[in-house]
């Protein structure tokens, strides 16, 4: 059976400087994309222990913006 990793967000990756609108955060980027990275860790897990494949490979390339924008 496949092992996946657990990816995780970067902070080092996001600029410091930034100037953000509506009093958001660079934490408040960082935080939802790792709920979407634990979100897709998850789905991904149980499809992989049942013998299916990744969610991301069985959908088309261009589902994936959609799903992203979905549960964002």
């Amino acid at each position: 059976m496949q092992t996946l990793q657990r990816n995780t967000v970067n902070p080092a990756c996001f600029n410091p400087n930034v100037e953000l609108p509506y009093s958001l955060r660079t934490v408040d980027f960082q935080i939802a994309m790792q709920d979407v990275y634990d979100l897709f860790h998850d789905i991904n897990s149980l499809l992989v222990g049942r013998g299916l494949r990744r969610l991301d490979d069985m959908l088309r390339p261009a589902a994936m913006p959609g799903v992203l924008s979905h549960l964002l």
